[in-house]
C-alpha cells in the first residue's frame, strides 16, 4: 500500500488553488501519519510541510502562502548576508587595484585634465548575460539543471529569463538611468536622420562643433541642426536586446543583484507566482532607488595637487 495518496481535487478546489501559488505544488494524504502533506515536484526530496488541518479548506491555502512568503524572506536575507560577507572579503583585494586606478587619475590630471574620470572609464563594465542567468537560476532552484558554459539556445526557461533580462534593461535605460554615448556624425542640409546614429536615441544631450554648442531640435525621425559638416552628438540611447554571450551595458551604478532581483520579479510574474514577484520587485525597486540618487560630477581646478 502506498503511503502517499495524491489529492487531485475537493469541493473547494484547494489542490488547484495551491497549484496557482506554484505549478509544482502537490497535496498528498499520508496514510501512515493520517496527515495532509505539501510536496514540490522540483525539490529533492519533494516534501515541504505538513498542514496543521485535517480538512482541506481556505485555511490550507493561507497557511501555505504565509509559509512560502516567510521562506522567501529568509532566503533573501541569507542572500544579502552572503553578498555582504563576500563584499567584505573582496575589499582587501580591491584596495591594491584602487591604488593603481588612483595613480591613473593623478596622471590624467598631470596631463591637463579637469574632470575626474567616471567609474566606468576607470573600471570598465563586464557584466555578462550569463552572470545574471546564473544568479537567477540559483534562486529559482534550477542551477544544477544547466551547464552555464554551454547553455542550450532553445530552452524555454533560459529564453524566458533572457527575455526578462531585456525587459529590465529596457526599463532601467529608458526610465531611470539612461546610458550616454558620444560620436561624430555628418550633418547634411542641416539634418541628421536617426538612422545615421550608431545607437537608438532616447533623448538628446547636446550637439557641438569645435567645442561650441549648436542649436538642435528633435523631430520624430531626425535632428534639425543649425550647422553642416561633422559635429559631435552626445545622447542617451536604448541598448540593443542582449542574448547569451553578450555584455550588459548600463550605468555603472547598476549592480548585478539589482538586475537579478528585477529579472526574478518579471519571471515570477510571467509564471503566475504573484507573491514571489511582488517580493522580488520590491527589493529591485529599493535598490534602483538607491542607484538613482543624484551625485554631482566632481571637477577639480587644474594643478590643485601641486
Amino acid at each position: 500500500m502506498k503511503v502517499l495518496r495524491l489529492i487531485s481535487g475537493n469541493c473547494f478546489d484547494i489542490p488547484e488553488r495551491v497549484m496557482e501559488l506554484d505549478k509544482d505544488y502537490r497535496l498528498y494524504y499520508n496514510v501512515k501519519s493520517k496527515a495532509i502533506e505539501l510536496h514540490n515536484l522540483k525539490s529533492h526530496p519533494t516534501f515541504q510541510l505538513v498542514l496543521p488541518y485535517s480538512q482541506l479548506d481556505a485555511r490550507a491555502v493561507d497557511y501555505i502562502r504565509r509559509t512560502r512568503v516567510d521562506k522567501i524572506i529568509i532566503e533573501i536575507n541569507k542572500i544579502d548576508e552572503y553578498n555582504q560577507n563576500l563584499e567584505e572579503k573582496l575589499i582587501s583585494q580591491t584596495l591594491s587595484e584602487m591604488h593603481e586606478k588612483t595613480r591613473s587619475v593623478v596622471k590624467y590630471m598631470n596631463r591637463g585634465g579637469s574632470k575626474i574620470p567616471s567609474y566606468s572609464e576607470l573600471w570598465g563594465d563586464n557584466m555578462k548575460v550569463e552572470d545574471v542567468l546564473t544568479e537567477v537560476l540559483i534562486r529559482l532552484g534550477d542551477r544544477d539543471k544547466y551547464d552555464i558554459m554551454n547553455l542550450p539556445q532553445d530552452d524555454e526557461e533560459i529564453n524566458t529569463i533572457v527575455k526578462c533580462i531585456n525587459m529590465v534593461i529596457s526599463e532601467i535605460a529608458s526610465d531611470y538611468l539612461p546610458v550616454e554615448f558620444e560620436e561624430e556624425v555628418e550633418v547634411i542640409n542641416g539634418v541628421i536622420p536617426y538612422d545615421n546614429l550608431s545607437k537608438k536615441l532616447i533623448n538628446l544631450k547636446n550637439v557641438t562643433k569645435n567645442s561650441t554648442k549648436i542649436d538642435t531640435k528633435m523631430y520624430p525621425n531626425e535632428l534639425l541642426v543649425k550647422a553642416d559638416g561633422m559635429v559631435r552628438v552626445q545622447y542617451m540611447y536604448m541598448p540593443n536586446a542582449v542574448k547569451l554571450g553578450d555584455i550588459i551595458s548600463l550605468s555603472p551604478k547598476i549592480t548585478l543583484m539589482l538586475i537579478v532581483y528585477g529579472v526574478l520579479g518579471e519571471y515570477c510574474l510571467l509564471q503566475g507566482r504573484y507573491e514571489d514577484s511582488s517580493l522580488y520587485d520590491k527589493r529591485y525597486r529599493e535598490m534602483l532607488k538607491i542607484a538613482c540618487r543624484v551625485t554631482k560630477e566632481i571637477k577639480l581646478k587644474h594643478g590643485w595637487w601641486n
